[in-house]
């Protein structure tokens, strides 16, 4: 462990900088102040889930947790870690994803098995919702619901599901997986220990898993690949199974660096222990903690769509809410929505919020959204719209209101004609992407915005963490040693063909505005 132990540090104070916790606890404090904020005006539902969104960013709660049990040896911390962000995790994802197949909880199941949060599988993996009926996953779904219910019936089933799943053509990850649960389920100890090796080989390889717990960021998949959390979900649901078998004590754990043999020594000893919260956040806001308690989670639940039955996310948010309300820790009620708006503009508002730049295109705050498209009487002529903002001159943007919708249309301020818009934009996110620039038919910025060179003009207060948080904001091409020999000599140039409106965006996201310059 202290070889793993050492590397794991250096990669965790590399990537996520030595007061990675100090800045999650300033990052909730100011969240918290703001939604106090929120509340006053009665505008408080989006920014409930925007702490959310920042509780989770890079999976600081379970890196920490590992973190601190290497520094301390007691893994513990590292049960507590992984247990709290899958809770966290679980809730966002499940109030996010209307729509999903019945599988979309599967990696958050293993996961829980994990950290021996068993109280959460009847939560996202209730028994009266049966097996899943499609899905990618669903053979693996099924065969941990018949294991985690002793369903022999469903199991059988599910043995079936997982020998059609392996004739097709697979990964060689997902074959192994098909197989190990096939095993298990058969009870033969040395394909089950085989199948731990080998997944543990290939873990790294893995995309769909790995993309999933970590997200896309390079550097968060390269620390989250260091401790092999599904495997030692997959090692927990092999020892739950047979815990009454006297083939309990030959299923052996696998031998490779990112399996931390001493976490599943602490859980051995104390028979695989209930976790608890890392963190406790009860002093600045009692209902984060609140919210992942057993009796606040709803358990999911599925509508019918076609022959499908799809995670019914806006059942789970309502409930949630009922909960945390009854509880009276939540200081306001959840209102309906006044607007449909598209996810990839919730996305967008709940992190700016409002938005002015310097091309003069302006993005309305979310307590100003109504009174602007009742001033645009955007609801009498288009009404199945909704301005979000201008350019500063004649033109409005409206977007349909539609949950999957990414298409802006730039309409005139006295001709709200989408037949007919001045300009569309056929995908919010790569227009903010843009700097969001208002071209003509000939290509041309009709907004007079140039393009330069992104210069470094200040140190970062955060040092070379500041640095590392630059170079993968912008993308830069160049190694982080580089980087900090450049900023050495301020200013130096970043990067090249970059407008004034792209580089403020994101000097914004990333809380460092005032550090750059466009030449």
């Amino acid at each position: 462990m202290v070889k793993a132990a050492k590397s794991y540090q250096q990669k965790y104070e590399k990537i996520m900088g030595e007061s990675s916790e100090d800045e999650l606890w300033s990052d909730i404090e100011r969240d918290i102040a703001e939604f106090k904020k929120k509340v006053e005006f009665g505008k408080a539902d989006g920014y409930f889930w925007n702490m959310y969104f920042n509780l989770l960013r890079s999976n600081r709660l379970m890196f920490a947790g590992i973190n601190k049990a290497f520094i301390t040896g007691d893994t513990a911390y590292m049960l507590n870690g992984i247990y709290q962000e899958n809770r966290f995790n679980c809730i966002y994802g499940n109030r996010a994803n209307s729509g999903g197949a019945q599988t979309i909880n599967f990696i958050e199941v293993v996961i829980a098995y994990s950290c021996n949060d068993y109280k959460l599988l009847e939560k996202i993996m209730p028994f009266e919702a049966g097996p899943a009926s499609s899905g990618y996953s669903a053979p693996y779904y099924n065969m941990v619901y018949a294991m985690t219910y002793h369903d022999d019936e469903e199991g059988k089933k599910a043995q079936a599901e997982l020998s059609t799943f392996m004739e097709k053509k697979r990964t060689q990850f997902d074959l192994k997986l098909a197989k190990f649960f096939y095993d298990l389920y058969q009870k033969d100890v040395d394909g089950v220990n085989r199948g731990l090796q080998e997944l543990c080989d290939l873990m790294g390889k893995c995309k769909w898993i790995n993309e999933h717990i970590y997200g896309l960021d390079k550097d968060i998949q390269t620390l989250g690949k260091m401790v092999a959390i599904f495997i030692h979900g997959l090692y927990h649901i092999a020892m739950k199974f047979l815990e009454d078998s006297p083939l309990l004590d030959k299923i052996k754990m696998p031998e490779h660096k990112s399996f931390i043999k001493e976490y599943e020594e602490f859980n051995i000893e104390k028979n695989f222990p209930e976790p608890h919260n890392l963190i406790n956040f009860d002093p600045i806001a009692k209902f984060i903690n609140l919210s992942i308690k057993t009796e606040m989670i709803p358990e999911v639940s599925f509508s019918k769509s076609g022959r499908m039955y799809v995670n019914d996310g806006k059942r789970f948010e309502k409930m949630l809410f009922d909960n945390l309300q009854k509880s009276k820790a939540l200081p306001f009620e959840l209102k309906e929505e006044k607007y449909k708006l598209p996810a990839v503009y919730k996305e967008f508002i709940c992190k700016y919020d409002g938005l002015s730049l310097e091309n003069g295109c302006t993005f309305y705050p979310l307590e100003e959204l109504d009174a602007m498209n009742k001033d645009l009487q955007v609801n009498i002529y288009q009404p199945d719209t909704v301005a979000i903002g201008n350019d500063g001159g004649d033109l409005v943007f409206l977007m349909k209101q539609e949950k999957e919708t990414k298409t802006v249309y730039l309409v005139d301020a006295g001709d709200y004609d989408l037949e007919s818009p001045y300009q569309i934009i056929p995908d919010f996110n790569k227009w903010m992407e843009k700097g969001f620039e208002i071209e003509d038919i000939d290509g041309e910025d009709v907004r007079g915005v140039d393009y330069g060179d992104l210069y470094l003009i200040k140190m970062p207060k955060e040092g070379v963490k500041g640095l590392v948080t630059i170079k993968r904001a912008f993308n830069l091409e160049m190694s982080t040693g580089e980087l900090l020999q450049k900023s050495k000599s301020l200013p130096t140039k970043l990067l090249s063909n970059i407008t004034s409106s792209k580089a403020n965006i994101i000097a914004e996201k990333i809380g460092m505005p005032g550090l750059f310059e466009i030449r």
